[in-house]
């Protein structure tokens, strides 16, 4: 007897929980060989081809534009559709006799019913008591949606009231990719006690040194030498390169360090630099060059964006003198770059400009205090200037 294969969702970056399953490439019902591209899913960073890994018919259970958990089955691969229908028969009546065992549980769904009403926010139950017999299916979730009572006259669920509408115009939601980054970032926010402390930096050595290095050709960027410097400092700092889940704090093996990329067209994605602790101030500065490059490019695999224990973000602006940026989730901490800008000081008994920027730590109080983030700034500060020397 022929084999049937789920196809699941795949977790194809660190920090996601969920993925959406953007469109089939293939259509249901269609033959598929090991190595065809049949779907393209979608997470908080990029967006990626699922390969078939096995030969035989392909047979759809999750619809386009669903958001899906991953691990869960949005397909599956078998001899024939009749084989694939009688699996998932079998699949739902031994899910329906656990629950039963265990004293009930929610009525039996389809998987692209349950991601469909996940996704509104509705309940099982609730749609079982429309009178549904058996398995709940798509058309009954959208049937329960259709039915509920419309938003007040003159605005919009979930939207502004309607005084306000009067004073505003709707452009419509988030794009995708906006929501998945606001997902992300909130899910990160709500599992840390987020503070953060400020350390200035004076640049007039620093600038130097970058000049020097870039007459002997090598192109390197203050935040190049900050990634740099943090491949040296982090490991001594092993708070900052941890997270708190479930209540237990899991510590990264390696210093892999993201940056923070950002297109032209306004998206941010943050490629992961390997082993920042083994690379020099040049090595890392291609590193980085390659991962903005592969981001402006459309070149970023999934595997790119996963395993960072920490990440920075700069602002090259003069006009911004601090920022706070966000961690990414499973992640404590990130280290936000202001622009450079002149700070009236005495140097040598005159009134004089420094050049200077402000180094601006976020991190999970839970974790650490802020005179451990303190001497974690000097430390860093202090490999920054080392470094060119």
């Amino acid at each position: 007897m022929a084999q049937i294969h789920d196809i699941l969702m795949p977790q194809l970056n660190v920090n996601d929980e969920t993925a959406v399953l953007l469109e089939w490439l293939v259509e249901h019902g269609s033959e598929v060989s090991p190595g065809q591209a049949i779907c393209e899913v979608e997470t908080s960073k990029s967006t990626a081809e699922l390969e078939a890994e096995h030969d035989g018919l392909l047979f759809h259970t999750a619809e386009p534009a669903t958001t899906l958990k991953v691990g869960e089955r949005i397909g599956l691969i078998g001899p024939d559709l009749a084989s694939i229908e009688a699996k998932l028969a079998r699949d739902a009546d031994e899910a329906s006799k656990a629950k039963a065992k265990k004293g009930g549980g929610a009525p039996r769904a389809t998987p692209s019913a349950r991601a469909l009403a996940a996704e509104h926010g509705v309940t099982l139950e609730d749609i079982a008591a429309l009178g549904v017999r058996g398995s709940i299916k798509e058309t009954d979730v959208r049937r329960y949606l259709d039915q509920q009572d419309p938003a007040p006259e003159g605005t919009s669920a979930g939207g502004p009231p309607p005084g306000l509408l009067e004073l505003v115009e709707d452009e419509g939601p988030l794009s995708r990719h906006e929501r998945s980054v606001a997902d992300n970032l909130r899910r990160s926010v709500d599992s840390v006690l987020l503070t953060s402390l400020d350390r200035e930096i004076d640049l007039t050595d620093i600038k130097t040194g970058l000049e020097r290095a870039r007459a002997n050709k090598t192109m390197v960027s203050i935040l190049h030498l900050a990634i740099a410097a943090l491949g040296r400092t982090l490991g001594r700092y092993p708070r900052l390169m941890s997270f708190v889940e479930g209540g237990r704090v899991f510590v990264y093996r390696s210093v892999n360090i993201a940056l923070v990329v950002r297109t032209q067209d306004g998206k941010l994605f943050t490629p992961v630099v390997r082993d920042v602790d083994g690379l020099d101030l040049v090595a890392t500065g291609k590193a980085c060059l390659q991962s903005t490059l592969a981001v402006n490019r459309g070149q970023l695999r999934p595997e790119d964006l996963e395993g960072a224990c920490f990440t920075v973000s700069h602002i090259p602006t003069s006009s911004v003198t601090r920022f706070v940026a966000l961690p990414n989730r499973y992640q404590s901490a990130i280290l936000a770059i202001s622009g450079e800008r002149p700070v009236a000081a005495i140097i040598d008994g005159n009134l004089a400009e420094r050049p200077t920027a402000t180094l601006t730590l976020s991190y999970d109080h839970q974790l650490c205090d802020g005179m451990y983030a303190a001497d974690f700034l000097d430390t860093l500060v202090s490999e920054m200037e080392n470094m060119l020397d």
